[in-house]
């Protein structure tokens, strides 16, 4: 029998973390709008601040739909089930905020040292609503384990983006590009690169402004091309109109992570 709670029920923020995927429902305010569900399940990516208030990291991909929604009304539905061990449903019915990379409410939830390779969003949930039942037919799968491509993927876009960023600053051919099948070099490993950083002697925007906003095949082209809009024409993403922003927000985010590993070798 199913049962209702105004909270998640202290055994289900327990058994929450131990599952490997789980599935957002959004929908448009149109009657023939498009409902969406999209599956996650990269590991770590879930978070639980509290009894009414859960999060989880949204990656890069093809589609907008959840984000393009919780702006326009905000309702989501989070759905879990057990694969293994006893048969169980549970849905989280909730309010959903879109925490955009690029803003200061993101990098509270995600600071460069915890953000994961692609992540374009926080998914906040504000939860008013929690639904068990018994998931009887749900059938047994037995986790292999999580897939690499995604992140391969993203950090192949996110390279070119933090290349670009490293090149105008540095001095480097605006815009150049590699030939087709070369590897680009690291600027962000390089010696000067790294006392920039440590120095936080990052570049004011105004320095960038005659510089190009994104890598042409980089992360935020890719927002551009793809994550505008929803399929029924809804605001997607509000950052990758603001593609030189993010840029340099990515600049400085890497700078950070330097002398954040600076600072764990010290300690060390």
């Amino acid at each position: 029998m199913g049962k209702f709670f105004d909270h998640i029920p202290a055994n289900i923020l327990e058994w929450l973390p131990k599952q490997h995927m789980f599935w957002v429902a959004t929908a448009p305010l149109a009657a023939d709008g498009h409902v969406n569900v999209s599956p996650k399940g990269l590991e770590g990516t879930f978070h639980i601040i509290d009894q009414n208030t859960v999060w989880y990291e949204d990656l890069t991909g093809s589609g907008v739909e959840t984000i393009s929604h919780l702006r326009e009304n905000g309702r989501i539905t989070v759905l879990f089930n057990a694969f293994d061990g006893p048969p169980r449903i549970c849905r989280i019915f909730g309010k959903g905020t879109v925490r955009e990379f690029g803003t200061p409410e993101y990098e509270k939830l995600l600071p460069p040292s915890k953000r994961s390779i692609g992540s374009r969003s926080a998914i906040v949930v504000d939860v008013h609503k929690v639904g068990t039942s018994c998931g009887y037919s749900v059938p047994y799968y037995e986790f292999v384990g999580n897939r690499d491509r995604l992140m391969n993927w993203n950090a192949s876009l996110e390279k070119r983006d933090n290349q670009l960023a490293a090149s105008c600053w540095m001095g480097a051919e605006a815009g150049s590009a590699p030939a087709k099948g070369d590897e680009p070099v690291d600027i962000t490993t390089t010696e000067q690169y790294k006392k920039a950083a440590a120095a936080d002697a990052y570049p004011a925007k105004a320095e960038l402004a005659n510089s190009p906003s994104h890598a042409e095949k980089g992360l935020v082209a890719y927002w551009i091309q793809e994550n505008l809009k929803s399929i029924d024409g809804l605001t997607g993403m509000t950052s990758a109109r603001r593609a030189a922003l993010c840029r340099f927000r990515r600049l400085r985010s890497t700078w950070w992570a330097i002398r954040g590993g600076r600072r764990m070798q010290m300690r060390r």
